[in-house]
């Protein structure tokens, strides 16, 4: 008999007391696992979507010591499990369990099943999830959706447990942290007397590193030394440059040479994003020295790349809304009949926003920003007229709970995680490399509006009002952060209006019909989120953008970190030439967060 690994799901449907949201949360789980059992050969997944006594015993009993995770969905209670065929005394059906000697976790996703957790942990089942009171069907489908979704990504328990556990504090609810059961009983009995949390994870202390296991994985029937480095990426970025109405590079659709399209996309993305591209794509120095072979420095520099990219795009949606409620000060101050309806920023969105920005360095490393995004496109949405970068109003509008962005998200996160936590094994590099890049190319896929934008300093701006002009014009330096390879240099350009001094923006530009030539149409500051240090630095005309990283509570200050080189030492806000900075942090916390300001957030 095969001795394959086993994840036994039993789901008890009853027609007398039926769960709405049963099935599907049969279909979501087998739906995720599916390809890894499936067409991976990793494990096999066992369904039974009617789960009796009689069929529990004789599939336990087939697959015996092969089980390595137990999944029940259906009504339960301390004592019992009210299976499709009628009532199941707990107790007895903990026995079965525990003669599985390859068990990790039983997952009991019922009513008031923490009662079970004793009995189940003392047969020697390492870990179990159980819940402490009734929980609404609706909320149970979706948390073992989010766990075994991240599970299937490669995270381990208990890193799924908390990706789990994060969806419920989300949802309103409080939430048991992964707890040795026998310190549970000793320190949590007060606190379990003042509320009830939905769900908890409990394992032995002897056992606790079941909280690293994870999914099985086996060799892929493609394997990674066939995976050559960047060739998902370019192509995934090159169909973002040449596929539709707006494509910048549509009439080179066709081109085949890898040089030309490596040199397109560097050339038309943002430089803080390109430089990062240029990294993965560019063979540097000695042989197996660069990063465009799969190697831990490789793996290091995509893990980068999408920091960058997340953190882009999270200053531009934070630099929507606070133009949003600009606007809204602007109009009503004019009309105030008239005025636009003021941005409302839920509770929740609020609470993200302050912790996100007063993170310490070591808490920032490891920050998912994926919350924060969905939040801030949520606030977009109810203000529709806040968009500037039209495009996130698609991207808002597909971050479904499973959504292939959101998906390659998650997965860049557990691979960050478990660098920094503990570590990368060699022999897993190479595969990790290939996944990651994978990712990586889903998100620029949705991301590949950004070469539609030009990104640009402005150092200096002049006033042009002669005595025969009846219009003054304004005279801005400009360094347009855009053709990495072609060179940024700082230009001219006059316009009818002024835009922001000593400010980074993302600038919309359209063709002049008369000259045939693209100006400046409409512009987006990214200050303070996003800065340029020669912007403040007199008789510089080179760029050098840092991207705002964290708070350092002891010297008060908002740390940046060099973009293109992140190993250098933070620059710190406010400093010498940086007091606009601060003052607009300030100004941005007072305005999202008016109950607390920096001196109460420290």
């Amino acid at each position: 008999m095969s001795d394959k690994a086993v994840v036994f799901l039993a789901f008890a449907h009853q027609s007398t007391s039926p769960l709405a949201r049963l099935s599907e949360e049969d279909e979501a789980i087998y739906g995720l696992l599916h390809a890894r059992s499936v067409q991976e050969e990793h494990f096999h997944t066992h369904r039974d979507s009617h789960a009796g006594l009689d069929s529990l015993r004789e599939y336990l009993s087939k697959f015996k010591d092969q089980v390595i995770l137990f999944h029940y969905g259906g009504h339960a209670n301390s004592e019992q499990l009210f299976l499709s065929s009628g009532e199941a005394q707990a107790f007895g059906i903990a026995e079965m369990l525990a003669e599985q000697s390859r068990l990790q976790l039983v997952f009991l996703n019922g009513c008031s099943t923490q009662g079970q957790v004793k009995n189940l942990l003392d047969l020697g089942v390492p870990a179990v999830i159980a819940t402490q009171c009734p929980i609404e069907d609706e909320l149970a489908m979706r948390v073992a959706r989010h766990f075994y979704h991240a599970m299937n990504l490669g995270a381990t328990l208990g890193e799924a447990y908390k990706e789990a556990a994060a969806y419920i504090k989300a949802a309103g609810k409080p939430v048991l942290p992964q707890t040795p059961y026998d310190r549970f009983l000793k320190g949590y009995e007060q606190e379990r007397e003042k509320k009830e949390e939905p769900w908890g994870l409990y394992y032995r202390e002897d056992r606790a590193e079941v909280l690293d296991a994870k999914l099985p994985t086996a060799p892929r029937k493609r394997p990674t030394r066939d995976f050559e480095a960047n060739t998902v990426l370019i192509e995934a970025l090159w169909k973002g440059l040449t596929t539709g109405d707006n494509a910048p590079l549509a009439s080179m659709k066709k081109e085949k040479k890898l040089k030309v399209k490596r040199k397109c996309i560097l050339s038309e993305f943002p430089a803080p994003l390109a430089e990062q591209l240029r990294k993965l794509m560019v063979p540097m120095g000695e042989e197996g020295k660069g990063f465009d072979k799969l190697s831990p420095a490789r793996l290091e520099q995509l893990l980068r790349t999408y920091s960058v990219l997340m953190e882009f795009l999270t200053f531009t949606l934070l630099a929507q809304i606070w133009e949003r409620d600009l606007a809204y000060q602007r109009a009503h101050r004019k009309h105030p009949d008239e005025a636009l309806q003021k941005v409302q920023i839920p509770p929740t969105t609020t609470s993200l926003l302050q912790e996100f920005l007063h993170l310490s360095e070591l808490e920032r490393n490891t920050y998912r920003l994926m919350p924060l995004i969905q939040d801030l496109l949520k606030v977009l949405d109810a203000h529709e007229e806040a968009y500037f970068v039209e495009e996130l109003r698609e991207l808002g509008e597909g971050l479904g709970e499973m959504s292939p962005f959101k998906g390659a998200a998650l997965q860049m996160d557990l691979i960050r995680e478990r660098s920094l936590k503990a570590g990368i094994a060699r022999e897993e590099v190479d595969e990790l490399c290939e996944e990651a890049e994978e990712s990586l190319a889903e998100l620029f896929a949705h991301l590949n509006y950004l070469t539609r934008y030009t990104l640009a300093t402005i150092k200096n701006i002049d006033v042009e009002k002669y005595r025969n002009t009846l219009q003054a014009r304004f005279r801005h330096n400009v360094v347009r952060l855009k053709d990495l390879l072609g060179g940024m240099e700082e230009e001219e350009e006059t316009l009818d209006r002024f835009m922001d001094n000593r400010s980074v923006l993302l600038l919309k530009l359209e063709e002049d019909e008369e000259t045939e030539e693209e100006v400046i149409t409409r512009f987006l500051n990214l200050s303070p989120f996003i800065m340029d240090e020669n912007a403040f630095v007199p008789d510089s005309d080179l760029a050098k953008i840092y991207f705002y990283h964290h708070f350092e509570a002891r010297e008060e200050a908002w740390c940046y970190r060099y973009v293109n080189k992140p190993s250098d030492p933070v620059l710190e806000v406010p400093g010498e030439i940086f007091e606009v900075l601060e003052e607009q942090f300030i100004a941005f916390e007072q305005t999202f967060i008016p109950q607390t300001g920096k001196s109460e957030a420290l």
